[in-house]
């Protein structure tokens, strides 16, 4: 069951999804109805971190919704649909409140970041970074990490 426990976050969300749909009317209908759905009825979603699994009373089916894929009739026919809506809009909600209570922590900790050091033979024009974690090395736009 979802629990919006930050609605003015959730409604940031949709305002967010919307605008990035760039004026495309089935994917706002979509969001629209996700929307609908996640307020009237947050028992028919669970979120599993990558994933969401909802309840559909009209079919009696559980579907299993990411932001890219999903079983429903509409997205066989490539068309926007409310189950990858909601997953996606919830994916932003959660992200969005970890970082508004991150910023709200008092003495909060430094965001972990990759430590890159570059090589003393290094040139600028092709340079080569070591990186802390020892990963094999990527070629980057003409840099070597």
């Amino acid at each position: 069951m979802l629990n919006i426990q930050h609605p003015e976050i959730f409604e940031q969300t949709i305002e967010s999804a919307k605008h990035a749909t760039l004026g495309s009317e089935r994917w706002i209908h979509a969001i629209e109805r996700a929307v609908e759905e996640i307020t009237e009825h947050p028992e028919r979603f669970h979120w599993a971190g990558t994933h969401m699994l909802i309840f559909s009373p009209t079919s009696d089916e559980v579907y299993e919704a990411s932001d890219r894929n999903c079983f429903c009739t509409a997205y066989e026919f490539h068309r926007p649909c409310k189950h990858r809506a909601a997953a996606r809009i919830w994916q932003l909600y959660t992200q969005a409140v970890r970082a508004h209570e991150w910023q709200q922590t008092p003495g909060k900790p430094v965001q972990p970041t990759t430590q890159v050091s570059i090589s003393p033979n290094a040139r600028m024009d092709n340079a080569v970074l070591a990186s802390s974690s020892h990963r094999p090395a990527e070629r980057v736009k003409g840099i070597r990490i």
